[in-house]
């Protein structure tokens, strides 16, 4: 008995280890899991390789996530275990996640590898102002970095209008952006605050006009932009000394080298004219201790608390990144800077403790540069039709947010733009065309894609095909990116009634393309009448997954139709994502005969108007201009850096949602239709819609 009774509590005990190890982890890992962004992850996996050589300890194992925001999500979900983050990603944690994350190590330039902060925000002025209260700001001339920059903009921004300085009731017919600058221009005489103010030309040009103080004090008043003397870090000191300036906004390491305080620098300026001005209104002598308004955090690696649990994993996994960062830095591999974000000038170091990153931003005075209000508080309420759009949007408005794109975004499931419910949505040509000639909606802004001049609908076969024009089509299978979608089907439509290979008479035009394409369809989008009484539009859908049914030409590649009708762009991508080579595919001309697909220019079925985003017809020019900026700001950011948030693609393995996968960026539309819209609203979409069943 005692022998049975021994064994028991034996594996009991064993059984309640094993428990507390899986629930707990407070056994050390046998690997540790880093999670990157897919377009890293090659690098990431020559990493893996290339530590395991030499690394001791546990393995590394990597994680691939869409961008930054899905590596939060396999974070906390424990698919994965670490990566590394800027501070504004860590903002994104802190607001969802943030006693379940810890910044355990930083990474630091090798020139300040000490220093808590990546740079501290100092505020010097002349002596001879005699400042006692910051409202004695009012009417200064004043020097700043560049507009939306963290020292010379945001935080001046931020620390100012919470002091009670700046004013912070917004005018509710004006922009975030506007509201900003007019804040600015009221407070001071003169300043200089260079950049795009705006990403649309045309609203850029008009703000440096209205607020033209804010450029006064630069090298080049007219310009306002980079390059320019009186800007950046240096540059703002160079406006203070030399142009006439006040007070300026820069950090204390250049504060250091321009007077002459830091070992081996030369003065370009006397020390004895200027001080620091602290938070609160007090100033302090260049030599003494400087007072610092806020500092910006370092970025790091931010890792599932459970790491911590167990103080050997956390010391390894420490250990095992510097291990990599000697490694990287020695051998010059690119994955020591897209994986682990450790540059020439940079390098790992450990934090003294860990914290949650609310902490690591709030000890900074960070966070509320970050999440600053901007008045009027007001968003930009999408429209979505789908669980998958709502996640991206969830998504687009994080991002967007920790990255000061004003005003926020929100996200609202199906509701009316035209009643006001939402703001804005993304269609396909012939819905916003549709809906700007109902004087619903109307068009702000088109997709842009890469450097392709159109877009271009086209009709694709494969190479062996025996098709050599529209009529040899009759009595085969077809494939459609979409019901009424301009490039699927309002193009090789318009094709069809032109040449006479479907009736005129036959209505709605659907009825004709099931006669002549008799060996089945897929054409998703339909409604239930429509399937009902021509059931052959859906009958090859069945042959075709769930995604395959959203492109066309894997329908094509299945050797499901014949013939696939979509646009160049989406051609491209299939070439690039491998699903098809250039030379298994031609393009079918309008007029007849073929061409490679390199001659879509040559061979196509007409350019399409692109993508677009619409809203309320009802909003005003300041309204429109106001989401403009918002969204235009987001998608050049994005486009540039989709390892943050990957705006454009594919979004958890759905092609197209809020955007068209191969669109690269948005641009402004004119109040009124564009040519291309004229005309394909005016030929193909007319005679289309003569006859359709939408319009019965």
């Amino acid at each position: 008995m005692t022998y049975y009774f021994g064994s028991g509590l034996f594996c009991s005990v064993i059984l309640i280890i094993i428990s507390c190890c899986v629930q707990y982890s407070i056994c050390a890992l046998e690997a540790y899991k880093i999670c990157v962004p897919d377009q890293y992850m090659e690098e990431c996996k020559r990493m893996v390789e290339a530590g395991a050589a030499v690394v001791t300890g546990p393995k590394l194992q990597c994680i691939g996530a869409r961008d930054r925001i899905d590596c939060i999500h396999q974070i906390e979900q424990n698919m994965a275990d670490f990566t590394y983050l800027e501070p504004e990603d860590m903002y994104i944690v802190s607001k969802k996640y943030d006693q379940n994350f810890i910044v355990f190590k930083e990474v630091r330039t090798k020139v300040e590898p000490a220093s808590e902060f990546r740079y501290e925000a100092v505020v010097i002025v002349r002596n001879d102002l005699k400042l006692e209260f910051l409202q004695d700001l009012k009417g200064l001339k004043s020097c700043h970095t560049g507009v939306g920059r963290n020292v010379g903009y945001k935080i001046p921004l931020t620390k100012l209008k919470k002091s009670g300085v700046l004013d912070s009731n917004g005018d509710e017919t004006l922009s975030p952006r506007e509201n900003e600058l007019k804040a600015f221009s009221e407070l001071f005489s003169k300043a200089c605050i260079v950049g795009k103010w705006s990403p649309d030309p045309k609203i850029n040009e008009n703000w440096k006009k209205k607020y033209s103080n804010l450029c006064a004090l630069c090298e080049d008043p007219v310009k306002c932009d980079y390059p320019d003397n009186n800007s950046g870090y240096e540059g703002t000191l160079n406006c203070l000394t030399k142009s006439g300036g006040d007070i300026a906004w820069t950090k204390i390491s250049y504060v250091r080298n321009y007077f002459g305080l830091s070992p081996n620098s030369v003065a370009k300026a006397s020390k004895e004219h200027y001080s620091f001005l602290c938070p609160d209104g007090k100033t302090v002598p260049l030599t003494e201790t400087p007072c610092t308004w806020a500092a910006r955090p370092w970025p790091g690696f931010v890792a599932n608390d459970r790491i911590e649990v167990n103080t050997q994993d956390l010391t390894q996994l420490r250990n095992y990144i510097s291990q990599l960062n000697k490694l990287g830095e020695s051998s010059g591999h690119d994955w020591l800077t897209h994986v682990l974000g450790i540059d020439s000038n940079s390098t790992a170091v450990d934090n003294k403790k860990t914290l949650h990153p609310t902490q690591y931003l709030q000890k900074a005075n960070y966070e509320d540069v970050i999440g600053r209000v901007v008045k009027p508080i007001r968003t930009i309420r999408w429209c979505i039709y789908s669980e998958i759009g709502m996640s991206k949007c969830i998504a687009l408005r994080e991002a967007s947010f920790s990255r000061d794109i004003r005003p926020p975004f929100d996200c609202i499931c199906l509701k009316r733009i035209a009643d006001g419910a939402a703001d804005v949505m993304s269609l396909d040509a012939t819905e916003a065309v549709l809906e700007r000639k109902s004087m619903n909606l109307r068009p702000i802004l088109k997709e842009k894609y890469g450097n392709e001049k159109d877009l271009l609908a086209v009709a694709v076969v494969k190479k062996d095909s025996k098709v050599q024009n529209f009529e040899d089509l009759r009595g085969l299978k077809s494939c459609h990116s979409g019901y009424m979608d301009s490039s699927g089907w309002v193009a090789p439509v318009y094709h069809l009634l032109e040449k006479g290979l479907i009736k005129n008479d036959v209505c709605p035009y659907y009825k004709g393309v099931e006669q002549f394409f008799s060996g089945g369809s897929c054409v998703p989008g339909l409604e239930e009448k429509e399937k009902s009484e021509s059931p052959k539009l859906e009958e090859i859908c069945h042959n075709i997954t769930t995604i395959f049914a959203t492109n066309t030409l894997q329908c094509l590649k299945m050797g499901d139709a014949d013939v696939a009708f979509t646009n160049q762009v989406k051609v491209n991508e299939a070439i690039e994502e491998g699903i098809f080579k250039t030379d298994e595919i031609e393009y079918l001309c309008s007029k007849g005969g073929r061409a490679p697909v390199s001659k879509a220019a040559d061979c196509n079925l007409g350019v399409v108007p692109p993508h677009m985003v619409v809203t309320s017809n009802s909003k005003s020019n300041m309204e429109i201009d106001i989401i403009k900026h918002a969204i235009i700001t987001a998608a050049d950011l994005f486009s540039k850096k989709p390892e943050i948030f990957k705006l454009f693609g594919s979004f958890m393995g759905k092609p197209d949602v809020l955007f068209l996968n191969p669109a690269t960026g948005v641009e402004s539309l004119p109040d009124q239709a564009t040519d291309v819209e004229t005309n394909f609203s005016n030929n193909m979409l007319s005679k289309v819609m003569y006859c359709s069943g939408k319009a019965n």
